[in-house]
């Protein structure tokens, strides 16, 4: 009893001093304000920020913070004027419910407050610096309204001190200085994992801000703000909800290039073509503009939604993120996707983060991957050649009392099926549930005649038995079958986002099939003319009694070498991608 009440009453104390004098110098350079945990909390400032717009070199300006109805007062605040090469620019000077601190030991470099007493408005008095050359800045803004919620170093728009030189006698406007980059075409990436949700073409483009595509989310007050950004050949950028990773049946925002720019909400039908809903109300265009000849919006979208009769509630459900653009059709409806992009996984739009079509490298997924192609790309075809093919022509030659080809057959066999194994338990271990897919499905078959196939060979019939003949076709068909149905499953296996495989690797897989058939083609030819020709000679009482077996083993090896290569060229490709 007594530790409680003896927590609740520290708890308020440090609520009632917490920073009186305003923000501590160890907050200068995170703007954090430390209070016992507390998470910054989502969106934008929730204050109105007047700035002039016109500052001249050494010039005193005011900058006016007051409350709005979402946050009517507020206990502290911290600002600070940032320069775009990160440097602290300006002077701050004393004023009511303002003080200076020194961060960075430069004198008057930011501004806080003075005690804790709630204000509704606070101006504050900041000396741009005396420059020959225009500066480009953002003002940087943490906000308290109470000790639980904070908002912490928000960026002010764009800001520049011109010096007297550029300064026309009369209406004095901003220049614009052709060097530096337009501003408006990165402001759609500030934000991005702290206060943004934020989906870019192609996977991992924010770090250099250099995406085709990028669609961001911010979340406030039960209101979503989508904004779109396509690259400048195209016509449209769209962002779509789904609730399945497919391109079909996705509630989707529409930014489309015209004079003035639109925006729809629309539905997709398949994975072509979007329709544009009847209703229109639970999106509103805010912003919509040509940047650098990109095209670019600014939507905002009602939390909770009915589309086609599919309830959407963007606070408490997850969904998939799907972006798309490129030319429009008739009528200004948007065409076929020229780029496009879906998240790997569901993503929660209150979360900021970032996000991937791909998933982050798994090693267990590489392992299983890997162990598949070398065990049925691999092993898997040369042993079932020797069995095949090498039965009756390569008898002469003994191993531990065994014919050479059937320690080969073995050998390859054994590995494939310990591989198989162990990629299986890898994947369970990974996955640790059921997923429901053809890959899943008939990979699970595939392991189920795995196991079986070596037990029926330990337990074969004696070479003399009558069954044996039927034994040998059983086996040989089930090692075919279960052959055939591994490759399927890793032709399913390429559409797989964690796979990570590119589209031509079904080209790779088409060419080993193709040349893995030509092959048996050519081996069965020269097995029945060599079976023709022993035939010949065993009339003829001829002692050679093995025909064409240096072409058979040249054609083995030439096998053998080709396996390899496509064994190599998929690991390449499967491994490759992981490095991201």
């Amino acid at each position: 009893m007594w530790f409680k009440l003896i927590y609740i009453a520290s708890f308020c104390i440090l609520y009632v001093v917490s920073s009186p004098g305003g923000a501590p110098l160890t907050a200068c350079d995170s703007m954090m304000p430390i209070h016992g945990g507390f998470q910054d909390q989502l969106g934008d400032l929730p204050v109105n920020v007047i700035i002039e717009s016109i500052i001249i070199s050494g010039q005193l300006i005011s900058i006016r913070i007051e409350g709005t109805d979402i946050l009517q007062s507020f206990g502290g605040f911290l600002i600070q004027a940032i320069s775009e090469n990160e440097e602290l620019i300006g002077t701050f000077h004393l004023s009511e419910n303002v003080r200076v601190i020194n961060c960075r030991n430069i004198s008057g470099s930011s501004a806080t407050h003075t005690g804790s007493a709630q204000k509704t408005a606070v101006d504050i008095i900041w000396e741009a610096p005396i420059t020959t050359e225009l500066i480009v800045f953002n003002f940087f803004i943490t906000i308290a309204g109470t000790f639980q919620t904070f908002w912490a170093k928000r960026r002010t728009s764009l800001q520049f001190v011109i010096p007297p030189s550029l300064v026309p006698t009369e209406n004095p406007i901003i220049p614009i200085d052709p060097t530096l980059p337009i501003e408006e075409d990165l402001t759609i990436y500030d934000g991005c994992g702290d206060t943004k949700v934020c989906f870019g073409v192609p996977d991992n483009c924010y770090l250099g801000r250099m995406c085709d595509i990028l669609g961001a989310v911010s979340y406030d007050n039960h209101n979503f703000t989508f904004e779109l950004l396509a690259q400048d050949s195209h016509e449209y950028v769209a962002m779509g909800l789904s609730n399945t990773k497919s391109m079909g049946d996705s509630s989707v925002i529409e930014c489309v290039r015209s004079d003035p720019y639109k925006s729809f909400a629309s539905w997709t039908l398949g994975n072509v073509e979007a329709q544009r809903t009847t209703a229109q109300d639970y999106i509103e265009l805010v912003e919509g503009m040509s940047i650098n000849g990109r095209v670019y919006c600014k939507v905002q979208r009602k939390a909770f939604s009915a589309v086609k009769g599919v309830e959407f509630d963007l606070i408490n459900n997850k969904y998939y993120l799907l972006l798309a653009s490129g030319p429009l059709g008739e009528g200004n409806n948007i065409a076929k996707h020229e780029n496009h992009g879906i998240s790997f996984s569901p993503v929660q739009l209150t979360v900021p983060q970032y996000v991937r079509q791909n998933e982050p490298q798994n090693v267990f997924i590489l392992i299983h991957g890997s162990f598949m192609i070398v065990s049925w790309i691999g092993l898997t075809s040369i042993g079932i050649v020797f069995a095949r093919y090498f039965k009756k022509s390569w008898t002469n030659k003994k191993a531990c009392g065994q014919d050479v080809w059937f320690i080969w057959h073995v050998i390859c066999m054994f590995l494939s099926w310990t591989l198989t194994i162990a990629g299986f338990i890898v994947i369970f271990v990974y996955r640790g549930e059921w997923s429901t897919s053809a890959h899943a499905i008939i990979g699970c078959i595939v392991l189920g005649l795995t196991v079986i196939q070596p037990i029926g060979a330990v337990f074969r019939p004696d070479a003399n038995s009558r069954s044996r003949s039927l034994f040998n076709w059983l086996h040989q068909a089930f090692g075919n079958i279960t052959h055939a149905l591994a490759v399927i499953t890793i032709f399913f296996a390429v559409r797989f986002p964690e796979a990570r495989l590119p589209h031509y690797t079904l080209y790779i897989l088409a060419a080993f099939v193709s040349f893995y058939l030509i092959m048996h083609i050519i081996f069965t030819a020269v097995d029945i003319r060599g079976d023709m020709k022993r035939n010949k000679n065993s009339r003829t009482k001829n002692s050679k009694t093995m025909p064409f077996q240096i072409i058979q083993k040249t054609l083995l090896g030439f096998f053998i070498i080709s396996m390899m290569i496509f064994v190599i060229a998929l690991l390449l490709v499967f491994t490759l991608g992981f490095e991201d």
